[in-house]
């Protein structure tokens, strides 16, 4: 007795095993495609008021970063 792979279709045609296989390829061509993440898409601003941008920073978890600068 010798087994192959085509002893194991369980009842699936040739040409249905091809278009399974086409549709999991496309499936997961789609999977890779990057989507934009809700936050990244948002406009990322400055903030002008340090009690504010501490807070975001805060809920954020994320350091700060400061400049102090003069204008004339």
């Amino acid at each position: 007795m010798r087994l192959n792979s085509g002893e194991f279709s369980y009842g699936v045609t040739p040409m249905a095993r091809s278009l399974l296989t086409r549709i999991a390829a496309v499936l997961f061509g789609v999977a890779l495609v990057p989507v934009p993440v809700h936050a990244q898409s948002q406009v990322q601003g400055w903030h002008t008021d340090l009690n504010s941008a501490r807070e975001a920073a805060r809920r954020a978890g994320k350091p700060m970063f400061v400049v102090f600068r003069c204008v004339r």
